[in-house]
């Protein structure tokens, strides 16, 4: 579910945030060991920054472009038209493609291109669409065939301006005056459809519709097919609004009059078929259809759900708008076939369903009239098709951030490519009057802020996820003392503002300088956290705390601490911490049991008392010695567990290594007499780096999934620099020491 709509990419302007002011903060860092000191600059000097959305305006525009009449975009490459650019004369029209992989300012990131044989009038950028790196550009305005008879061009955004190949203008065959040929276009692979809404073939401004085979050159059969509706009729405009998915053509008539004066519907095409075969053309109109809805005004498809815009219907107001959804895979008669959606806080004059877009399940519908930043200021509305009207997460409104009346935001353009989002709003004055803006969204990222957050607490120094419950720690909190530290509890199943969305834990015996939420782990209704500078058994030695969240904060069993039975000061006992089922794994990574700074690892049965005796479990390295830092790392997957020694000196100072463990022995097996074939049955395993060096710090992170362990060495030195960082992927299926094969194919 959503919860806050934040940027993919900073384009416009990067906000600044206060870093962590180290030389004030040393009297705490400079009592902590090299590790911790080395986790908590890695971790503030990596912090980043997210904006609300991201601002696009063009780098030359001016009064009156109307930036974001027509948006579109392809993972990462976003086209904008300004139809009304005079470059090539006044209103001949300009596209700017961006590449967001690019920030603004840099080389690449924003390309204009005009038609080499732009003039004034044409309109060039009106329309546009984009398949890889196919774009095709609509200037209906366009003269060679009469006035406004227009034209298409399409581009090859693997070529240069320069070179043979990257413009092809392309124009109806039968073009005519006012026939205004490249209003609306679309594109799937080599397939390009092409309206031209005011053609006359069935009467005055009837429309129709050309689809063009790319991998055909003008002339070639089958390059150009055109289309007009079995029962055209005049004023129809058949053909105003177009989409392709694979062979299904969907064209908008928003002035069709079956029920009722400018009604409008909807025709779905077969390309597979030809026109006299059954099955080429199904006719939609809505079942609850009325004069003037402009029902067809906006269309979209992604597979079998179809979706048009009818922004004249008056359900909540005169124009308020609504949208169908249509279920291509049934028929007209059957349940399900149309879902009629409308905005829960529609209202007169919004034109909801003026613009649409859709992605798998991801409906976005624009109201460019919404009042809510002011007068035709414009609004966005995403919709869950998984989920139906009433439930959480249904809809979700946006609206522009520094929206101001009559910027009509959502009009016209709002197109959605898996989770980025993008709407125009081509009101915008940024530029000068009416020069227009397009924002950019991610709708798959929810920002959360603590609610009562504040300077330094260090909310998100550690996270944790299990299903839709999402776990931060704050460790430098204060509500039980300076950096005595804090936990929230998130129900990703609830919006921001319902109740239970934050639960708020702090230990019941928190203390300054704890550290309470340094680490945090959960498995279903049952949350750890770390509070490894806690002085129960000494200062810094370190504890845990374990949560039920079924239970509430005063319910017997809600809080449960646990501290090393052999816990001695600067442990660091809950540095790490992991759990899977009712088996929880600690860290103390400073312990001394094989030498100063060794390192230990306790396992709990979390389904036994304190004082039984197989509650507890420890365990150290085989080969343990000081400065190893056995525990800095730790993860489990049922009955194994892994454990990172990240300054071990095996290949090197710390060079780093991983053990890992299974539980189900006991610990007291000898060393196998044969590795390559005894290591299945070992409690304990050393993995090293086959290139393991000098301070690589294998084993700074480790995970586990079944038979698959990754490792992390943070500071390895590899093609991408010094301490660039490398990641390990072993199976513990295999042994390790096979032979390279002789035949890859077969061994």
């Amino acid at each position: 579910m959503i919860k806050k709509l934040c940027i993919i990419m900073m384009i416009m302007t990067l906000s600044s945030i206060q870093l962590l002011d180290v030389q004030a903060n040393s009297s705490i860092l400079s009592q902590l060991p090299e590790a911790i000191q080395e986790r908590l600059y890695d971790r503030l000097n990596n912090l980043e920054v997210a904006n609300i959305d991201t601002k696009i305006i063009t780098s030359d525009g001016e009064a009156s472009d109307f930036l974001g009449t027509s948006i579109a975009i392809d993972g990462t490459t976003l086209v904008v038209g300004v139809h009304t650019d005079d470059d090539n004369g006044s209103n001949s029209g300009s596209v700017y493609v961006y590449d967001l992989t690019k920030k603004s300012g840099e080389d690449g990131f924003e390309t204009k291109i005009t038609a080499s044989d732009g003039a004034a009038g044409d309109f060039f950028g009106w329309s546009v669409e984009i398949d890889g790196k196919t774009l095709v550009v609509g200037a209906y305005g366009d003269d060679n065939y009469g006035y406004r008879s227009g034209s298409i061009y399409v581009f090859d955004l693997n070529k240069t301006s320069e070179e043979d190949g990257f413009e092809t203008k392309i124009m109806a065959s039968d073009g005519a005056s006012s026939d205004y040929f490249g209003n609306a276009v679309a594109i799937d692979g080599s397939t390009v459809v092409v309206s031209a809404y005011l053609d006359d073939d069935n009467g005055s401004n009837s429309g129709s519709v050309y689809v063009y085979d790319l991998t055909k050159t003008s002339g070639d059969d089958g390059f150009e097919t055109k289309i007009t509706p079995s029962d055209g009729a005049v004023g129809d405009f058949f053909g105003w609004s177009v989409e392709i998915d694979g062979t299904t053509l969907v064209v908008g008539a928003y002035k069709d009059d079956d029920n009722g004066s400018n009604s409008g519907s909807v025709y779905v095409f077969d390309l597979t078929k030809t026109s006299d075969d059954d099955g080429f053309e199904i006719k939609i109109t809505p079942s609850y259809g009325a004069a003037e809805d402009y029902f067809g005004y906006s269309v979209t498809i992604d597979v079998t759900t179809l979706v048009v815009g009818a922004y004249g219907d008056d359900d909540n107001g005169s124009n308020s708008g609504s949208v169908y959804v249509y279920d291509l895979t049934k028929t007209s008669e059957e349940d399900g076939f149309e879902t009629k959606i409308t905005a829960s806080d529609g209202a007169a004059e919004d034109f909801f369903g003026q613009s649409v877009t859709i992605d798998g399940t991801s409906l976005v519908v624009g109201a460019y009239g919404d009042d809510d930043n002011g007068s035709n200021s414009g609004s966005v509305y995403v919709y869950d098709l998984t989920k139906t009207s009433g439930e959480d997460g249904f809809e979700t409104k946006i609206t522009a951030s520094d929206g101001a009346a009559e910027d009509f935001f959502g009009s016209y353009s709002v197109k959605i490519d898996g989770t980025t989002l993008v709407v125009g709003a081509y009101g915008d004055d940024d530029n000068g009057t009416m020069s227009g803006s397009v924002y950019i969204y991610n709708i798959a990222e929810t920002k959360i802020t603590a609610s009562d957050g504040a300077t330094d607490d260090r909310f998100g120094f550690a996270v944790a996820i299990d299903g839709s419950t999402v776990v931060v720690g704050a460790y430098l909190d204060n509500d039980n003392g300076s950096y005595s530290g804090s936990v929230y509890v998130y129900d990703l199943t609830k919006a921001t503002s319902d109740a239970g969305f934050e639960r708020k834990i702090t230990a019941s015996d928190g203390a300054s300088n704890d550290w309470f939420g340094s680490e945090v782990a959960i498995d279903g209704s049952t949350v750890v956290v770390g509070a490894y500078l806690d002085d129960d058994n000494g200062n810094d030695s370190g504890s845990v705390y374990v949560y039920d969240l079924t239970k509430a904060t005063s319910d017997a069993g809600f809080e449960r601490k646990i501290t090393a039975s052999d816990g001695a000061s600067g442990d660091y006992f809950g540095y790490d911490v992991a759990i899977d089922g009712s088996t929880l794994v600690v860290g103390a990574y400073n312990d001394d049991d094989n030498g100063s700074s060794s390192g230990s690892v306790y396992v709990y049965d979390l389904t036994k008392a304190t004082s039984d005796a197989e509650f507890e479990r420890k365990i150290t390295a085989s080969d343990g010695a000081s400065g190893d830092l056995f525990g800095v790392s730790v993860a489990i997957d049922g009955s194994t567990v892994v454990v990172g020694a990240h300054q071990d000196d095996d290949k090197g100072t710390n060079s780093g290594s991983v053990y890992v463990y299974d539980l189900t022995l006991d610990g007291n097996v000898a060393t196998p007499s044969n590795p390559a074939t005894d290591y299945a049955s070992e409690f304990e395993r050393k993995i090293t780096a086959s290139d393991g060096a000098i301070d690589d710090r294998f084993g700074y992170a480790v995970a586990i999934d079944g038979s698959t362990v990754v490792v992390g060495a943070a500071y390895d030195d590899n093609v991408n620099g010094i301490n660039s960082g490398s990641v390990y992927v072993y199976d513990l299926t295999l042994d390790g020491n096979v032979a390279t094969p002789s035949n890859p194919a077969t061994d």
